[in-house]
């Protein structure tokens, strides 16, 4: 398996991040993105919240791991609905800048078809470990 920085073009991915002023710009580019499309493709939904959840308590944060930290989560988006409807609701409550607001673009752009009876067991979701407050740029 590829590693994420091998497939995502972080340089392009930095700049969206910089040059970001709201969610839904941030949004349109990384789902613009094909890298992180091709990342989609290559890694499962769970390698993709594996990796997301890896990063998302680091004490140390590099914009290296916030550009992989949005590409894992605008991954999923390209996922089928049924597979990452629970994980985007959860989102809702990750502390990743706009997390909450990429999330609910998500699920307001997407069409219920999913089965209600589903249990993936997304509630072990923890985003909050002892040292992550948010990732709010100061």
């Amino acid at each position: 398996m590829k590693d994420i920085k091998e497939i995502i073009n972080v340089d392009s991915l930095i700049d969206y991040i910089g040059f970001a002023n709201t969610p839904t710009y941030l949004y349109k580019r990384f789902r613009l993105d094909d890298s992180v499309a091709d990342l989609s493709k290559l890694y499962s939904v769970e390698q993709l919240l594996a990796a997301f959840m890896s990063r998302i308590n680091k004490e140390e944060e590099s914009i290296e791991d916030l550009a992989i930290l949005y590409a894992c989560l605008f991954a999923l988006i390209f996922k089928p609905v049924d597979e990452v409807y629970d994980i985007m609701k959860k989102m809702q409550t990750a502390p990743l800048r706009w997390a909450d607001k990429i999330s609910a673009l998500y699920l307001s752009s997407i069409t219920l078809d999913i089965d209600d009876n589903t249990d993936h067991n997304y509630d072990r979701l923890n985003f909050y470990g002892e040292k992550r407050n948010s990732t709010e740029i100061v």
